[in-house]
């Protein structure tokens, strides 16, 4: 937004050189850059429009910044008192949830000739062409008070003005000869006859001011934002009236407005008064807030003294008042907010207010207090993490799938708003997607073998965690799924594990706790489904410091081609209890189908290095039990 350097400086007289005022703004106001000359531009915020969107509000930022006493133009901070109704204008709003406010004045002109030079170099600086006197007063007096304000020819209009909405189809020429049809959403300023203005927006040509014109409307409104923005939007006819409206406009600033248009016509146009009106002048309520010293500090971090923060809002325009005894909050004193300030709400915007005029770059650096504690050691994500590791490690690989299905038992949750039709209910198990997986992968794919770690939801339960595996297999799927699930239980830990017959799978147990289920899904294919919540429970590993091994580890990846199916936990057991004293871990790290795996096999020793004499001594052992128990043959 583009501000007049010298115009400011006419309202704060002693203001410093134009270069030290815009450090000072950026570092304690707005965004602001020299534009050249006599411009300054300023970035006001949106939520600052009220009040600082005019020269008026940005010199009394600069006065409370400098520390000076701004000197008000006639007709602001002293409005004028205008006298009663006389009957000779007459204003109406049909829309009042769109005009909360609409204050007008009625003058007769005596000369309404050019502008002086003065109020022409204003109007240049910010943007502005210069038109007419009287039009020029207008934009002179929105420049200054931040308040949009529009001139009709009162003789122009036919019986008095009417605010309501414009009629479907209905046509206005603007002042700059454009024609728009307008709808039932848009607001317009109305005579008897025809629209003469888009509210809140531009003037129609049917009441345009022109060098005969004896008699002037003066109009200073406040219209609903969000309908002047979609109005201006919809037209593609934006201004500087209708962008400050968008914004939000106080309306209080109406009557300062008409005061200072007066002040102005009178000087420069012999302007008499002939007629006031000012509809829906609701009675300003009162913005008071309690200022806490204790409070300031614990947030800001400063120790001011309760003298120096009340000057700083003094200086901003806020009013400081002696709190009342109470039995509720202790206040040090309290605040009245200026109804032009609508951004100030609660208590951390006097702080702001007050931390900003005391300078950001003085508030002291120091290192925050923080209560640290130890993290905390989660079993659930250190069981996931094995259970991935163990499973990953025998050749089946992760998928993650929806938490909704399509069906449901009378124990689910059914979604009010689902996302699909076959998405209603939440899941109560995961067999049913990894039998869809097993399903949809078949066509490109042999021998698959999936797992999913998920959430499950039920009405009796509510939620828990479950591992489900599946595999699709030629071979002996539900018993190669048995050994898998052992193998992994008894990795975790779980020294008590009994498989009992159900129906047509296994119900997995330990420490007398339903674990789980193994099913058959189809000839070829097996799930398996395990409560991770209840087996997180019952692990009882203990865990105790190793110093790290001082002798290096031997690996042999051992190769077996079987002559007939064999699962995997028999192979593993087998390898666990041969006479193998050095072996410290097992792992299969390649599988091509139930007859044909690759084990690493890992020997360490803590007194000595082993030797290769020594690692091929007990692999043989190895082999001579796999070959006496199984079968097959090394590869």
């Amino acid at each position: 937004m583009k501000f007049s350097y010298s115009l400011i400086k006419k309202m704060v007289p002693g203001l410093p050189a134009k270069k030290r005022l815009v450090e000072e703004l950026n570092l304690k106001s707005f965004e602001a850059e020299d534009g050249g000359g006599d411009l300054i531009n300023i970035e006001i915020p949106h939520n600052r429009y009220s009040d600082a969107a005019s020269h008026w509000g940005v010199a009394k930022e600069a006065a409370a910044i400098f520390n000076l006493k701004p000197k008000e133009p006639k007709g602001i901070a002293k409005i004028l008192k205008f006298s009663g109704r006389k009957g000779s204008l007459s204003v109406k709003i049909s829309r009042p949830d769109l005009c909360p406010r609409y204050t007008a004045l009625l003058v007769e002109i005596g000369n309404l000739g050019q502008s002086p030079s003065w109020l022409n170099r204003a109007l240049i600086t910010c943007g502005l062409k210069p038109i007419n006197l009287a039009v020029d007063v207008m934009n002179y007096v929105m420049l200054e008070t931040g308040q949009p304000l529009h001139a009709f020819d009162a003789d122009k209009v036919d019986k008095g003005l009417v605010i309501r909405a414009a009629r479907q189809g209905e046509v206005i020429t603007t002042l700059d000869n454009q024609k728009f049809k307008l709808d039932g959403e848009m607001l317009v300023i109305a005579d008897a006859v025809k629209p003469v203005a888009i509210a809140g927006i531009k003037g129609g040509k049917d009441a345009e001011v022109s060098a005969k014109t004896k008699r002037i409307i003066i109009e200073a409104a406040n219209f609903d934002p969000v309908n002047i923005y979609k109005t201006s939007r919809r037209l593609n006819l934006v201004t500087d009236a209708s962008s400050r409206f968008a914004h939000g406009v106080s309306p209080a600033l109406t009557e300062m407005g008409v005061s200072r248009a007066f002040v102005l016509l009178e000087e420069l146009a012999r302007a008499r008064f002939k007629d006031f009106v000012d509809i829906n002048k609701a009675p300003v309520g009162r913005k008071i807030i309690g200022f806490s010293m204790s409070k300031f500090s614990s947030l800001i971090g400063l120790n001011l003294d309760k003298k120096e923060a009340a000057s700083y809002l003094v200086r901003l325009g806020f009013k400081i008042l002696l709190p009342k005894t109470s039995k509720g909050e202790k206040f040090d004193f309290l605040v009245e907010v200026p109804t032009v300030r609508t951004d100030v709400n609660i208590f951390e915007d006097l702080v702001e207010e007050v931390t900003r005029l005391y300078d950001y770059n003085k508030i002291p650096s120091k290192t925050p207090f923080i209560g640290m504690e130890p993290a905390r050691e989660d079993a659930t994500l250190k069981v996931k993490d094995r259970i991935r590791l163990s499973l990953v490690g025998t050749g089946f690989s992760e998928v993650y799938n929806y938490s909704f299905s399509s069906e449901g038992k009378e124990s689910s949750y059914e979604l009010e708003n689902p996302a699909a039709p076959d998405k209603r209910f939440l899941r109560d198990q995961l067999k049913g997607g990894l039998q869809d997986n097993l399903k949809d992968n078949s066509r490109f794919f042999q021998g698959i073998r999936i797992f999913e770690i998920g959430k499950v939801f039920n009405k009796k339960t509510q939620e828990e965690l479950h591992l489900g595996i599946a595999l699709d297999s030629k071979d002996d799927p539900f018993f190669e799924l048995k050994g898998v699930v052992g193998h992994l239980l008894q990795r975790l830990g779980v020294v008590d594990l009994f498989f009992r017959p159900k129906d047509r799978g296994l119900v997995i147990e330990s420490d007398n706790e339903v674990l789980g289920e193994i099913v058959f899904l189809h000839k070829d294919s097996a799930a398996a489904e395990i409560n991770l919540d209840k087996l997180t429970r019952l692990l009882e590993e203990e865990y105790e410091f190793l110093p790290l091994p001082k002798y290096p580890a031997v690996m042999r990846d051992l190769s077996l081609e079987m002559r007939e199916a064999v699962q995997v936990g028999d192979i593993l057991n087998a390898i666990e209890t041969a006479p193998a004293k050095d072996v410290r871990d097992v792992d299969l790290i390649d599988y091509y189908d139930s007859k044909r795996f690759t084990f690493r096999l890992v020997f360490q020793s803590d007194k000595r290095t082993l030797t290769d004499v020594e690692v091929n001594k007990e692999l043989d052992s190895i082999i001579k039990v796999l070959k006496r128990k199984f079968r097959l043959q090394v590869r």
